[in-house]
């Protein structure tokens, strides 16, 4: 059996032992989990290898990418700026930006990008990740119309959160979305989470391990439909995760950050999740971050080894159920 180590209250030793089999059955390779309750860690255990070969271990400092599960921490820098009063969530992003009310984003909210709803979910016209990467990519969302009428409809921005709260971030504190995270979350909190990890922290970097294919062919579908230009374009590529500044450590935050949240909101936000004010993320191929308000629970997972699940994956259900069970939840 696979060795984890860390910390673990006895009530979730099956949680733990779930992280061994894992790790020996060879469905992982390398990872993390943490749970926090009510201000306490009862959990912070990690196990297996950082690289194929199995040879260097994965330690507690051990970081790795974890895709959008970061859309978390990025929420919550905007929800920092609003409870500071720099930010309002019913005020039109061009407010802040003004080169965002370009084509009829005019009557775009904050509150719309926030949710996903304010009709740019992605770039018009073909963009390559290197320029996603680059300055013209925010010029490209300030000029571009919105694909639906804002605030009409929920469409995942999968590849541009980041940077249309990033750049509202940069706008009202004077900081970028990586300087605003290491100053005023990561921190004053002592939190190993970085957004673009510093170059004296490499060698610490569990490379991520590509997941199979997604079943979706976006070659057979309509090239001008939302979907293929917010989810394929650029085209999908987890080796991306290999470039150095695109790496982040696992975390565990006691805050609530999310849908779900509003009185008459829905009751189960997850088939896999229990029922109650519980909101959570994932990234691509498995990590995730739970924060469940009723019980006063955060849980978190990263990996390396991405599974095939775009939120979650069958081992981030299998740990979730293994902790619900632990904590006396019906139906786990």
């Amino acid at each position: 059996m696979a060795n984890v180590e860390g910390h673990c209250d006895p009530r979730f030793d099956q949680l733990k032992a779930t992280l061994e089999e894992q790790l020996s059955s060879g469905n992982e390779l390398g990872a993390a989990i943490a749970i926090n309750i009510d201000g306490m860690n009862v959990v912070d255990i990690w196990g297996g290898y950082t690289d194929e070969a199995r040879t260097q271990p994965w330690t507690r400092d051990t970081i790795t990418n974890v895709w959008s599960s970061t859309k978390t921490v990025a929420s919550l820098a905007a929800l920092i700026q609003i409870s500071r009063g720099k930010l309002d969530p019913n005020a039109p992003v061009a407010k802040y930006w003004p080169e965002f009310a370009q084509n009829g984003k005019d009557k775009v909210l904050i509150r719309h990008i926030l949710s996903h709803t304010s009709g740019v979910s992605g770039w018009e016209g073909p963009i390559t990740w290197e320029e996603v990467y680059g300055p013209s990519s925010i010029e490209r969302l300030a000029e571009q119309a919105p694909w639906w009428e804002p605030g009409t409809a929920s469409g995942y921005h999968s590849n541009n959160m980041g940077h249309l709260i990033g750049e509202v971030i940069r706008r009202t504190s004077g900081k970028s979305m990586k300087q605003f995270v290491a100053e005023e979350i990561a921190g004053p909190l002592g939190a190993d989470f970085q957004i673009g990890a510093q170059e004296k922290d490499w060698p610490r970097i569990a490379p991520i391990l590509p997941p199979p294919p997604l079943p979706i062919d976006f070659s057979k579908m309509d090239p001008n439909s939302v979907a293929v230009k917010t989810f394929g374009n650029p085209p999908p590529d987890a080796t991306q995760a290999g470039r150095r500044d695109r790496s982040g450590r696992w975390y565990t935050l006691d805050l609530g950050v999310g849908f779900g949240l509003t009185e008459g909101a829905i009751t189960q936000t997850a088939p896999w999740l229990p029922k109650g004010r519980v909101c959570f993320w994932a990234g691509w191929g498995g990590s995730v971050i739970i924060m469940d308000l009723d019980r006063k629970v955060t849980f978190s997972y990263v990996m390396q080894r991405m599974g095939s699940g775009i939120v979650g994956s069958e081992r981030t259900e299998a740990y979730l159920r293994a902790a619900y069970k632990a904590l006396g939840v019906d139906g786990y």
